[in-house]
Protein backbone atom coordinates (compact mmCIF):
# COMPACT_ATOMS: atom_id res chain seq x y z
CA UNK A 1 0.00 0.00 0.00
CA UNK A 2 2.96 2.51 1.13
CA UNK A 3 4.18 1.61 -2.47
CA UNK A 4 1.25 2.57 -4.50
CA UNK A 5 0.78 5.90 -2.30
CA UNK A 6 4.73 6.85 -3.23
CA UNK A 7 4.29 5.83 -7.12
CA UNK A 8 0.96 7.88 -7.09
CA UNK A 9 2.78 10.79 -5.29
CA UNK A 10 5.70 11.04 -7.95
CA UNK A 11 3.18 10.93 -10.83
CA UNK A 12 1.24 13.41 -8.90
CA UNK A 13 4.35 15.92 -8.72
CA UNK A 14 5.56 15.10 -12.12
CA UNK A 15 2.34 15.83 -13.55
CA UNK A 16 2.30 19.48 -11.74
CA UNK A 17 5.57 20.37 -12.27
CA UNK A 18 6.50 18.84 -15.76
CA UNK A 19 9.68 20.62 -16.10
CA UNK A 20 10.72 18.27 -13.83
CA UNK A 21 10.81 15.62 -16.22
CA UNK A 22 11.44 17.60 -19.41
CA UNK A 23 13.99 20.10 -18.66
CA UNK A 24 17.53 19.36 -20.32
CA UNK A 25 21.03 20.87 -20.09
CA UNK A 26 23.77 21.07 -22.11
CA UNK A 27 27.14 22.12 -22.47
CA UNK A 28 27.42 25.62 -23.74
CA UNK A 29 31.56 26.42 -22.75
CA UNK A 30 33.72 26.89 -25.98
CA UNK A 31 30.97 28.26 -27.94
CA UNK A 32 32.43 30.78 -30.27
CA UNK A 33 29.67 31.78 -32.64
CA UNK A 34 25.21 31.89 -32.89
CA UNK A 35 23.03 31.88 -34.92
CA UNK A 36 19.48 33.56 -34.72
CA UNK A 37 16.54 30.48 -36.04
CA UNK A 38 13.63 32.79 -35.73
CA UNK A 39 12.27 34.43 -32.87
CA UNK A 40 14.43 34.24 -30.25
CA UNK A 41 16.26 30.64 -30.66
CA UNK A 42 19.59 30.79 -30.47
CA UNK A 43 21.47 27.99 -31.60
CA UNK A 44 25.66 28.03 -30.32
CA UNK A 45 28.26 27.19 -32.45
CA UNK A 46 31.88 26.03 -31.42
CA UNK A 47 34.47 25.93 -34.52
CA UNK A 48 31.39 25.53 -36.83
CA UNK A 49 29.76 23.07 -35.11
CA UNK A 50 26.37 23.28 -33.65
CA UNK A 51 26.76 22.15 -29.54
CA UNK A 52 23.22 23.85 -28.20
CA UNK A 53 20.01 25.71 -29.04
CA UNK A 54 17.75 27.18 -26.36
CA UNK A 55 15.07 30.30 -26.46
CA UNK A 56 15.19 33.47 -24.79
CA UNK A 57 11.57 34.72 -24.36
CA UNK A 58 12.17 37.53 -22.81
CA UNK A 59 15.02 39.48 -24.55
CA UNK A 60 16.16 41.07 -27.78
CA UNK A 61 18.85 38.68 -29.41
CA UNK A 62 20.26 40.92 -32.62
CA UNK A 63 22.53 39.10 -34.95
CA UNK A 64 24.99 41.71 -33.32
CA UNK A 65 24.51 40.90 -29.90
CA UNK A 66 27.27 39.92 -27.24
CA UNK A 67 26.21 36.61 -25.46
CA UNK A 68 27.89 36.07 -22.32
CA UNK A 69 27.69 32.86 -20.16
CA UNK A 70 27.74 32.74 -16.48
CA UNK A 71 28.49 29.32 -16.35
CA UNK A 72 29.20 26.34 -18.79
CA UNK A 73 26.85 24.16 -18.09
CA UNK A 74 23.04 25.31 -18.25
CA UNK A 75 19.52 24.36 -18.09
CA UNK A 76 16.34 25.39 -18.26
CA UNK A 77 15.65 28.76 -16.07
CA UNK A 78 19.12 29.28 -15.90
CA UNK A 79 20.46 32.77 -16.93
CA UNK A 80 23.08 33.95 -19.47
CA UNK A 81 23.69 37.91 -20.43
CA UNK A 82 22.80 39.22 -23.68
CA UNK A 83 24.24 42.70 -24.74
CA UNK A 84 24.90 43.53 -20.74
CA UNK A 85 21.03 42.13 -19.63
CA UNK A 86 20.44 39.20 -17.86
CA UNK A 87 17.95 36.72 -20.09
CA UNK A 88 16.53 33.16 -18.84
CA UNK A 89 16.76 31.00 -21.16
CA UNK A 90 14.27 27.85 -21.76
CA UNK A 91 14.10 24.75 -24.10
CA UNK A 92 17.69 24.18 -23.81
CA UNK A 93 18.91 21.17 -26.40
CA UNK A 94 22.11 19.57 -26.74
CA UNK A 95 22.73 19.55 -30.53
CA UNK A 96 26.31 17.49 -29.87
Amino acid sequence: MKRNILILSCLCILLVFPNLALAECAEFGGFTDFYLAGGNTVILYGGGVPIAQFDVPRCLVLPTSHIQLLKGYMCDGDQLLIDNQRCIIIAVRALY
